[in-house]
């Protein structure tokens, strides 16, 4: 254990700019689990105060040594080595934990000593990092203020995790997308629904499709994610909230909604959503339908390690080709799985479907022989 001495703090030390993690910049690059104002956003005046609670956060939540020179780089303190010394100093003055000393590497460096006791309710490191992960895979679709709050959480359960299965971190996966949908303007949106289900009242949405706009009373039961797209799914209500609409939900993709407010109106007696199996090909379903597929090439191997549907059957040929059969929803999210797999997929099942992929693929040949003009023809 290296003595407790704070090396003296500079006179007329010119003012530090404020923490990195106490600012409302989204937490891209992060390597551990950082406390960012507690799930709440600081007003980035840069105090004295904001910044001993901000060193205090980062080295409680986080149950790992941090060097001076790490302290001060832009991801934590962003300060200078004289400013986080004061702090350091500051800090054991004023008897806000143990803050301890040891040795890293040659470097000394400060932790915060966790208490003897946890707490009974002890959590588990494996789960915690189970649920990192999951958040890892959704960084790509959440808007940048829903990462940094579940980032918190995350930051905040951490030190109430059983030590056994080793630390909690938020860099053991990443998310990778293709066209991606920036959900950043849809935050108090997607809040406005998540409390309409959790509460059970209904929305007043303004909702564009198809180049129109139309508004309405929409009673949210849950949010959909497909495609890295999300999607609100309820039931469109009559004028007097007194039941749905229509038959059947509806989904409303979240970056259409043009305005979405949260009335007084519940939807306590509307009827339970049907539960999904995860099995369709498109968000938007309709009469089921079977489909017969040969598949050739990589698409075999690709297309007979994936599950389409419950019930699927899977005939092997001696080729390394492979029959699939499978249950599909959605005409026009299954014309285009075919296609993607360009000549290593042929429909053999149903004669309808082939003809609707042959037209397609005449439309298609036409378009790329002559143009957008000759297309219609």
């Amino acid at each position: 254990m290296l003595k407790k001495a704070c090396p003296a703090a500079g006179a007329g030390q010119a003012r530090a700019r404020t923490p990195s993690f106490l600012t409302t910049a989204a937490p891209h690059g992060a390597q551990d689990l950082r406390i960012r104002t507690m799930g709440k956003r600081w007003d980035g005046d840069g105090t004295p105060a904001v910044k001993l609670l901000g060193l205090f956060s980062l080295l409680l939540f986080n149950n790992r040594a941090y060097s001076l020179r790490e302290l001060t780089e832009p991801e934590n303190m962003n300060m200078s080595k004289a400013s986080v010394s004061r702090l350091i100093k500051q800090l054991e003055r004023s008897g806000l934990g143990c803050l301890k000393r040891e040795r890293l590497g040659k470097e000394v460096a400060f932790r915060l000593e966790r208490p003897e006791r946890m707490p009974v309710s002890c959590l588990n490191a494996k789960a915690l990092n189970e649920l990192a992960l999951c958040r890892s895979f959704l960084m790509n679709v959440l808007p940048f203020s829903m990462q940094r709050e579940t980032l918190d959480c995350l930051a905040q359960m951490a030190p109430l995790a059983c030590t056994e299965g080793g630390g909690v971190s938020s860099a053991i996966g990443a998310g990778l997308s293709k066209g991606r949908i920036n959900y950043e303007p849809f935050q108090e949106m997607i809040d406005a629904l998540i409390r309409a289900v959790r509460e059970e009242k209904i929305c007043r949405v303004r909702y564009r499709a198809a180049g129109k706009e139309k508004e309405y009373g929409f009673a949210p039961g849950r949010l959909l994610l497909y495609h890295e797209s999300l999607y609100a799914e309820g039931w469109v209500a009559r004028e007097d909230a007194s039941g749905p609409l229509h038959e059947k939900p509806s989904k409303l993709a979240v970056h259409r909604l043009v305005s979405c407010e949260l009335t007084g109106q519940s939807s306590g007696g509307f009827p339970e959503l049907p539960a999904h199996k995860g099995e369709a090909l498109g968000v938007m379903q309709g009469e089921p339908f079977t489909v017969v597929v040969r598949f050739s090439g990589s698409a075999a191997a690709y297309a007979a390690e994936r599950q389409w549907s419950a019930g699927q059957r899977i005939e092997r040929h001696e080729d390394g080709s492979i029959t699939l059969e499978a249950r599909m929803f959605n005409i026009p999210e299954c014309v285009s799985w075919v296609l993607g797999f360009r000549t290593e997929a042929e429909v053999l099942e149903p004669e309808w479907l082939r003809e609707k992929i042959k037209g397609t693929l005449l439309k298609m040949r036409r378009l790329y022989l002559h143009g957008r003009g000759q297309h219609h023809k």
